[in-house]
């Protein structure tokens, strides 16, 4: 005995009053299946509500008595006794419509009896047969050989989109009383008529929608005239509730743990409350247990999932667990907990075929607590880290914070100052570097003015930051200050006119903009790095910075000014950007003398002499935008005018002529670090078959990133997408794995769902199901 239910699991969870998302692992994850039939079927929206606590309120009650309109050739009867309709009949009562060639009603018992192409309307739901009896009121009748079609039921459809109609026949329809009805031998299907590609075969089906509540027996599904799955029994909802039941069975292959095998069970707890247990084989490594549970209420909200395995391949226990957890305690105090661990290095390498797993090095262990103040918030928490290290390329391991605490604030003053604040004073701990606490405290005053054609900003401010030092600390010094106001001066012009190109109205602005820093020099050798990094260099945004590191451990010295001018043609029709060029630099009057250290693989300082004498930063040039309908371009280049090279360059082209064909090619080097280019495709070949296509390859590391290759072949009420992947693991490791899926529409899917892979790898990739229009 099952107990089916058509649920996708979703990311969000809704309160009566808003949306929260929590990101699930897609390590494991449930897909729809099926079940639907007739009325108001149950729905594979791809969002599973859990909702917090409200008021109920009762529904509009109908009308008990409703009077009966007919319309017809001929009318003949005895008033309040019986009425006979003869050709083109139409008898509406309530939100019953029935149509007949012939209509025979009876006043005193509410029984109508029709013969000849009858039709019976109730909410969407059309019956038609050969004939009729039923007593109105009671809703209590028969109708044989009934065809059946049941208008827009849209929730049915996984993507989303809607299926515009279903169909079905059966041996007869018996009416139970209102929003009850009994089809016997009945069918079900969503494809066009005379294309019975799929179809439900049911012994009987019944529907209470009032309750909401579907139940079918002897239930064969069959799939190109082929049955495919077999159940006794199976009860679904109606609409978009959940219900407890087992989801779409999962399977698949992979290279790291050979055939794949999940049959997850969703467990309606509460309506702000869920679990999923998910069980599932591995042909090389056994048997793995899963769960999720996910809670909602008005103050709180949360997610907890893990697995565990019994390794037969490694002979170890493996297990990962992962918690977000977020607490409204008062209107100003909140709580936030993030933990991530897994049982080895090897975990999401051996058992994810998602690259954002599998490229994981770092996992987050976090809890705080944040104090919100009017214009001010104080926060309070620990971090620390697992890290995944791959013995080819090891890494050094991120300090933990024990504990850190942070202020920030940010006040409008009455005279158009604005005053800002950020302090932070945090315990640095790590195993084998130097440990410490650090303060920063960094008030600053700014006073912006501007117009309709320009802005000025000046600011000042004072960095002060102390190092206590302890663990691990070489240095015959143990306490550090530094103390260094930093001011600067921001302003630009904003000048546009009327263009014309190529026959189309532009308005082109012209931004130039000036960025003035100022920063006394103060030798930094001696400070520990705790948390510092360099920018991006090859962000634009970069250039209209302070301080060109992320992190307080170090801060440049600065008597240096940006220039930079930026354009953009956007169209005065739709107010859409359709090109922009930017360009700039930085002027560095004094040579750059802080500088980050230069360390060997077990972070231990080799250099600390490194002086940087250029007189002007990288040339950065930005230049995109949506060239044509069709045409998107972007590219962001890094130009050194002393080497006269470019250093670090960011190429994207897309061509998306329709939906359903695109093409992508990107390009990124950073000297030293990343060489890799990325050519993606989804591209039709026929009316109804699309190739899908990835390959990003590593030019530095000569290593294929990720490579895609697959189908979707699209019938109208079926799509069947395949799929291979290969991703790399770790330095010297690739799993390769292989994904089938079959979607009924109007139904669920079977297999394993690679849409997720498929958007995260192709950019502008939809499904054939979500083409308008849709394919028939």
């Amino acid at each position: 005995m099952f107990a089916w239910h058509d649920f996708l699991k979703s990311e969000c969870l809704k309160t009566n009053s808003s949306t929260d998302c929590l990101r699930s692992r897609p390590l494991l994850r449930a897909f729809p299946l099926l079940v639907a039939c007739a009325a108001g079927i149950a729905t594979a929206d791809d969002s599973v509500p859990l909702v917090s606590s409200g008021t109920l309120t009762f529904p509009q009650k109908a009308d008990p008595s409703p009077p009966v309109f007919v319309r017809s050739n001929e009318i003949s009867g005895v008033e309040n006794v019986w009425l006979d309709a003869q050709g083109a009949v139409e008898f509406r009562r309530g939100t019953s419509v029935v149509t007949a060639d012939h209509l025979h009603y009876t006043q005193a018992t509410d029984r109508v009896d029709a013969n000849g192409n009858v039709s019976i309307d109730q909410q969407g739901l059309s019956l038609q047969g050969p004939s009729l009896g039923m007593f109105m009121k009671q809703q209590l009748g028969a109708m044989q050989l009934p065809h059946y079609t049941y208008l827009n039921p849209g929730p049915l459809d996984p993507s989303g989109k809607g299926v515009k109609e279903a169909r079905g026949d059966a041996a007869s329809v018996e009416f139970k009383g209102p929003n009850h009805y009994q089809l016997n031998q009945t069918t079900y299907t969503t494809c066009r008529v005379g294309d019975n590609d799929w179809a439900l075969h049911m012994k009987d089906l019944n529907l209470d929608t009032l309750n909401q509540v579907g139940t079918a027996h002897g239930v064969v599904l069959d799939f190109l005239q082929t049955p495919i799955f077999y159940t006794p029994w199976i009860n679904f909802p109606l609409d978009d509730s959940r219900k407890s039941g087992f989801l779409a069975p999962e399977f698949g292959t992979t290279s790291t743990s050979g055939a794949t095998f999940s049959l997850p069970w969703y467990w309606n707890i509460a309506p702000n409350y869920d679990a999923t247990i998910t069980p599932t084989v591995y042909s090389k490594r056994g048997l793995e247990a899963g769960g999720e549970f996910r809670y909602l209420t008005d103050s709180s909200r949360g997610i907890i999932d893990g697995n565990y395995l019994n390794d037969k391949l490694t002979g170890t226990a493996r297990w990962d667990l992962f918690a977000q957890l977020d607490q409204t305690f008062t209107p100003n105090l909140t709580g936030h907990l993030v933990y991530q661990s897994v049982s080895d290095n090897n975990f999401f390498t051996d058992l994810s075929n998602d690259l954002n797993m599998t490229s994981l090095v770092t996992l987050d262990q976090e809890a705080s607590l944040t104090w919100h103040g009017s214009w001010w918030q104080l926060t309070g928490g620990v971090q620390q880290f697992q890290t995944l290290q791959d013995p080819a390329a090891p890494i050094i391991p991120p300090y933990a914070r024990m504990p850190e605490f942070t202020f920030t604030g940010d006040k409008m003053l009455n005279n158009g100052l604005d005053f800002n604040m950020y302090s932070d004073v945090t315990t640095f701990v790590h195993p084998t570097l130097v440990n410490g606490t650090r303060e920063v405290f960094y008030p600053s005053l700014s006073l912006p003015m501007s117009n309709s054609y320009g802005y000025i900003t000046p600011k000042i401010g004072v960095n002060y930051t102390a190092y206590q030092l302890g663990q691990n600390n070489t240095d015959p010094q143990s306490q550090y200050t530094r103390t260094l106001p930093i001011i600067s001066l921001d302003t630009g012009l904003y000048f546009d006119r009327d263009t014309t190109v190529m026959g189309t109205q532009y308005q082109q602005t012209l931004e130039p903009r000036l960025y003035y820093v100022y920063i006394p020099y103060q030798n930094q050798n001696m400070l520990p790095v705790f948390d510092t990094a360099p920018l991006d260099p090859i962000n634009y945004a970069t250039l209209f910075t302070e301080n060109r590191y992320v992190g307080y451990d170090r801060i440049n010295n600065a008597n240096q000014m940006t220039m930079a001018v930026t354009s953009r043609f956007i169209d005065e029709a739709t107010g859409q950007e359709q090109l922009h060029f930017a360009i700039g630099e930085r002027l560095y009057f004094t040579p750059q003398l802080v500088n980050l250290p230069i360390v060997n693989a077990l972070g231990q300082v080799i250099s600390n002499n490194v002086v940087t004498n250029n007189a002007f930063s990288d040339i950065l040039g930005d230049v995109g935008g949506q060239i044509t309908a069709d045409w998107r371009a972007e590219a962001i280049i890094s130009y050194n005018s002393q080497t006269g090279q470019t250093d670090d360059e960011s190429l994207v082209l897309s061509y998306q002529p329709t939906q359903g064909s695109v093409m992508n090619l990107s390009y990124r080097t950073l000297v030293g670090q990343i060489d890799e280019i990325d050519l993606s495709s989804e591209w039709p070949i026929t009316r109804r078959l699309y190739g899908l296509f990835r390959y990003d390859y590593s030019i530095l590391d000569k290593q294929v990133v990720q490579g895609l290759a697959g189908i979707e072949y699209n019938r109208g009420c079926w799509a069947l997408r395949t799929m291979f992947q290969t991703i790399a693991t770790a330095a010297n490791t690739t799993s390769t794995a292989f994904f089938i899926q079959l979607q009924l529409n109007g139904l669920g899917n079977l297999g394993s769902n690679p849409l997720e892979a498929l958007q995260l790898s192709i950019p502008g990739y939809i499904s054939s199901n979500e083409i308008t229009p849709p394919l028939r």
